[in-house]
This record gives C-alpha cells, sequence and structure tokens, in this order.
C-alpha cells in the first residue's frame, strides 16, 4: 500500500461494503431475531467503525468514549435478543471483515494491531456490560449513535 493512504482513510472508503459484508454474515447465521432489520443490525457497527476510524487518526477516543461505545452496543444488542455468545460471535465477525476489507498487508502491521486492540477493548467491555446483574435494567429507548 503506498504510504500517501492513510488507514482511517481506507476503513473510511470501504465502510460501506464492510457494513454490507457484515449485515449479511450476522443474518445468514440467523442471529438475533428473525425480525430485526438490516439497520438496525448495522448501526452499532457503523458507530463502531466510526469511532474506530476517529481512535486511528490524531484524536482518539478516550477510555470514557469507548466505555459508551461498548455500553451502547452491549444494550442495542440486548434488545434484540442476543445472547453473550451472539455478541462475541459478531465482534468476531466484525474484527475479520474490517481486517479482509483492509488487506493482508495492512492488517500485519502496527495498525492492523490498533485496529484488533480497539475491537478488543469495546467487545471485553460490551462482554462486561452484556453479563453484568444490572443488563435487566436496560431500557427500551433506542441507543443513540450520533
Amino acid at each position: 500500500m503506498p504510504p500517501a493512504i492513510r488507514i482511517d482513510g481506507l476503513i473510511a472508503a470501504k465502510r460501506p461494503a464492510i457494513l454490507q459484508s457484515f449485515t449479511r454474515e450476522v443474518l445468514m447465521r440467523g442471529f438475533p431475531t428473525p425480525q430485526a432489520t438490516a439497520a438496525e443490525i448495522a448501526r452499532p457497527a457503523d458507530a463502531c467503525i466510526t469511532a474506530l476510524i476517529r481512535s486511528l487518526g490524531p484524536a482518539p477516543l478516550d477510555d470514557h468514549q469507548k466505555l459508551a461505545l461498548a455500553v451502547d452496543y452491549a444494550e442495542q444488542r440486548a434488545r434484540l435478543g442476543y445472547d453473550l455468545r451472539a455478541l462475541l460471535t459478531e465482534f468476531g465477525l466484525l474484527r475479520g471483515i474490517l481486517l479482509e476489507a483492509i488487506g493482508a498487508q495492512v492488517a500485519s502491521t502496527d495498525a492492523g494491531q490498533r485496529i484488533a486492540d480497539f475491537l478488543h477493548e469495546v467487545m471485553v467491555e460490551a462482554a462486561l456490560r452484556f453479563a453484568s446483574p444490572a443488563r435487566h435494567r436496560i431500557s427500551a429507548a433506542p441507543a443513540s449513535y450520533s
């Protein structure tokens, strides 16, 4: 990859294809519920990609922002009826699709490791939120992904 191409720009350019592949893969696996729309499935993944792009740039997210992203992701998935296995499987899908989209040469660089680390941090926090005893208090209001 030529040095002039930034990884955040590459991911931003491939975002539509990444989200399309992600949504297709999630639906093929049969989770969450049959009535979930493609938009409901893509929304938190898109927020995650947006945050990742920002984190790869000059103004990365702080720990509080990553936690808020993870909580929103977990809460949205809980409302769709996910179990913890589905949540973790979905993060694995997102990571694989993202790394495939940027290519093997980039995935094996420091930037590829930063992507994997970011997604791992968000996944762990989302899983902790999802599995917490307070989960039954998750509101029915949709999460904000702006």
